[in-house]
């Protein structure tokens, strides 16, 4: 409820992905997936609303690559992240907020790396940038 007024876009390239084998499947566990989108989306929301940016949007990059995983970019136009944070971020109870427990990254980056994926910061001039690559499979292959 606290993202609902955030706009939110999903953009997929599949410029490297055969067309016509488009079928992707991801064997993962759907709560975890769901436990990283959430605290990355709920992250942004809150940088944007505390940030009073104007026009405020969040944005998920979907992409596939050829060695096997598929990529997605979260995106949002808030502050982003100084460089004191980006090397703390996913540390169990470092935060930058009033409030919250510091665990929502940390949860997140353990959690991709059960789903044999990573999860990392992409430093950015224009907000904050997380990479989720999860490895998929494609049974057209």
């Amino acid at each position: 409820s606290e993202s609902k007024s955030i706009p939110k876009k999903v953009f997929y390239n599949v410029s490297l992905v055969d067309t016509k084998k488009l079928d992707i499947t991801i064997n993962t566990n759907k709560t975890w997936l769901a436990q990283i989108f959430f605290n990355l989306i709920i992250n942004s929301t809150q940088a944007l609303n505390s940030s009073g940016q104007i026009k405020p949007q969040i944005s998920i990059s979907i992409s596939s690559s050829k060695d096997g995983h598929i990529n997605l970019l979260f995106l949002d136009n808030g502050p982003g992240l100084n460089g004191s944070s980006q090397n703390q971020m996913f540390d169990p109870f470092y935060t930058t907020k009033k409030e919250g427990t510091g665990l929502g990254l940390s949860i997140s980056k353990s959690l991709a790396h059960k789903l044999n994926g990573t999860l990392e910061y992409i430093a950015s001039d224009n907000g904050a940038q997380f990479l989720l690559r999860l490895p998929y499979e494609n049974p057209h292959c």
